[in-house]
């Protein structure tokens, strides 16, 4: 089976980070964040986060390859762990990130990398962060996962990883929204 992934042209493409804001009106938020690890011809999977002003948060789940269905998780942050956000979130490292590529960005068969969106409210505007450790960023053409970052997918693992400790059940038959970020 292993052999003929080798002949599949697999391609995944995710849409250009200016479709990203599109939110639900009304629906402020602290953090929305997507994160795609590619290990093919092994797997490619997603995680994304919205985090709510309030603590509420909902996160979905998937392996886009091999497909599988996305279990989606609605539930409230503990006052740590808002706490530990917040101060990831108010690092001067984070916030003084730029240089985002919008374009395009796919895994093609064999590569493995990561993707990073995130979009970041501060007051009223919202930072936009992209990163593909296939190209790197622009300005530093570091494909390393710049360490602000690193801590904010580091923190969204770890709420993903207590939900089982809690006991927080994925939700029956709801519909993925990807965060409002992209579909």
């Amino acid at each position: 089976m292993r052999a003929c992934l080798n002949f599949i042209p697999i391609i995944i493409l995710a849409t250009s980070l200016n479709s990203l804001a599109q939110a639900p009106s009304g629906s402020q938020f602290v953090l929305r964040l997507k994160y795609m690890k590619s290990d093919l011809p092994v797997r490619v999977s997603t995680t994304c986060i919205a985090v709510f002003p309030d603590g509420r948060f909902h996160l979905e789940q998937r392996e886009d390859w091999p497909g599988s269905k996305p279990q989606i998780y609605e539930d409230s942050l503990s006052d740590s762990d808002f706490k530990s956000l917040r101060a990831i979130i108010d690092d001067p490292g984070l916030r003084d990130l730029t240089g985002i590529d919008t374009g395009e960005v796919a895994f093609r068969q064999g590569e493995r990398g990561e993707i990073v969106w995130a979009l970041i409210t501060r007051g009223e505007n919202i930072q936009k962060l992209l990163f593909n450790s296939q190209t790197g960023t622009p300005g530093q053409h570091s494909k390393m996962l710049p360490k602000p970052l690193s801590a904010l997918v580091e923190w969204s693992d770890a709420t993903a990883k207590t939900l089982d400790s809690r006991k927080v059940h994925s939700l029956k038959n709801a519909k993925p929204v990807m965060c409002w970020l992209a579909n």
